[in-house]
């Protein structure tokens, strides 16, 4: 989900996404923040941003194995 706020003169747009991390960055109109943050969402939904190393940290080599079978 994107939040758009106001910090001083600018607008900072965040996204965050559980397994993806949080990502931030400001701009100087709120229209460009808006547009932003719906194309970082577009390329989460998508899958064209890597996963956060995090996310992995918690996968053992037996659930990586056990989900080949599954395919």
């Amino acid at each position: 989900m994107a939040v758009v706020r106001q910090r001083g003169d600018k607008w900072q747009a965040i996204v965050r996404r559980k397994g993806y991390g949080q990502s931030a960055r400001s701009f100087t109109t709120k229209r460009d923040a808006e547009t932003w943050a719906r194309q970082q969402e577009v390329a989460l939904d998508r899958g064209e941003l890597p996963v956060s190393t995090s996310a992995l940290k918690g996968t053992t080599l037996r659930d990586l194995l056990s989900g080949i079978g599954t395919r």
